[in-house]
């Protein structure tokens, strides 16, 4: 039945510069290109400076297991995987197996101020708007 399925899966055939492009690789620098065309950065020089009463800095934030295994079991078990690939009902269900590990690396990431690579990563998909669909601007 499934091989019967005319369905479409994935972003069709991208003209850029007059010429229809069908591969992965080059459909996705398609994409890239004009996504980075339309991104701007923030002028945050001119922001105008605001007088009146400041805000106390944040106390350091204090992490517990117990908080991060109630934060899991909370998570829908039907959502789409992140960038690692691990679905949702495995964290949910293994919630007080894996808050410790999970709790651990937040604090260790907290403490040294950064972030684990996966933890910038996205998935990213592209959703088709209006208009001709091989051109990478409807998207």
């Amino acid at each position: 039945m499934k091989a019967q399925r005319q369905d479409n899966f994935g972003i069709p055939a991208l003209k850029h510069h007059g010429v229809l492009h069908t591969d992965s690789k080059t459909k996705a620098q398609i994409m890239l290109d004009e996504f980075t065309s339309v991104i701007t950065c923030e002028d945050t020089f001119s922001i105008p400076r605001v007088e009146g009463q400041s805000y106390p800095d944040i106390d350091q934030l204090q992490l517990n297991q117990e908080g991060v295994a109630k934060l899991l079991s909370l998570l829908d078990a039907n959502k789409a995987s992140g960038p690692d690939n691990i679905p949702c009902r495995i964290l949910k269900e293994l919630a007080l197996e894996i808050a410790h590990a999970i709790t651990a690396i937040c604090c260790q990431s907290l403490e040294l101020g950064t972030l684990q690579c996966d933890w910038k990563e996205a998935i990213i998909s592209p959703v088709y708007k209006k208009g001709n669909v091989h051109l990478a601007l409807n998207y």
